[in-house]
């Protein structure tokens, strides 16, 4: 129906910004995305949406170009790493707390300016 979300089963990079699920969706989620969260929060910018990831394995060796804020020059290995890396991609990124047990630090952006 109309309502339903649109699930994509395919490789997922920033060759998305411009697709049409994204373009026409109304906020991209990430809840445990795995290798999938960067790619999530990159194209959601690159498309200006809104978007909220909860961030839980950081897969450290499949991403050495990570690299934490500030010029350390120190790749991204832990999730506390992970979640500053991801508010570094936008200005308007801030984090929450979700009151549920296990990973529960949401990182979001619901606007553009």
């Amino acid at each position: 129906g109309r309502n339903e979300p649109n699930f994509v089963e395919d490789e997922f990079d920033l060759d998305w910004a411009n697709e049409e699920a994204v373009q026409n969706c109304g906020v991209l989620v990430g809840l445990h995305p795995d290798r999938a969260t960067g790619a999530i929060v990159e194209t959601a910018v690159a498309a200006r949406k809104p978007f909220a990831v909860v961030p839980c394995c950081v897969f450290a060796a499949d991403f050495p170009d990570r690299f934490v804020p500030g010029g350390s020059g120190r790749v991204v290995h832990t999730v506390r790493d992970l979640i500053e890396w991801i508010q570094m991609k936008h200005p308007n990124a801030r984090t929450a707390q979700l009151n549920v047990k296990g990973r529960n630090r949401v990182v979001y952006v619901t606007e553009y300016l």
